[in-house]
């Protein structure tokens, strides 16, 4: 039971080449934000940048922009609730 099948060393030959893959990714990303600075989101460029038909290559009803407003303001809440949830903790301690 010693010996290593050799399913087994194509499975950890993939998973290290995907670990591999997805550091390099990483660190590509990284200096691509380094290079531009600092940048700011502002909620009239986020609504200009979903509205715009070239970004999408396709038209965007009113129904797909709020459902994405929907989702966009789940995420804020469930944020802003660990937010709360790690100040709580901290104020615990």
């Amino acid at each position: 039971m010693n010996q290593v099948s050799a399913t087994n060393r194509q499975a950890i030959g993939i998973l290290l080449l995907s670990v591999l893959a997805g550091a390099i990714g990483q660190l590509t990303l990284k200096a691509a934000v380094d290079r531009m600075g600092e940048m700011s989101l502002s909620f009239q460029m986020l609504l200009g940048l979903a509205t715009n038909p070239f970004f999408f290559h396709e038209s965007i009803s009113w129904l797909r922009l709020v459902g994405c407003a929907v989702i966009i303001i789940g995420l804020l809440i469930i944020a802003r609730g660990e937010t709360n949830l790690a100040a709580e903790a901290k104020a615990v301690e």
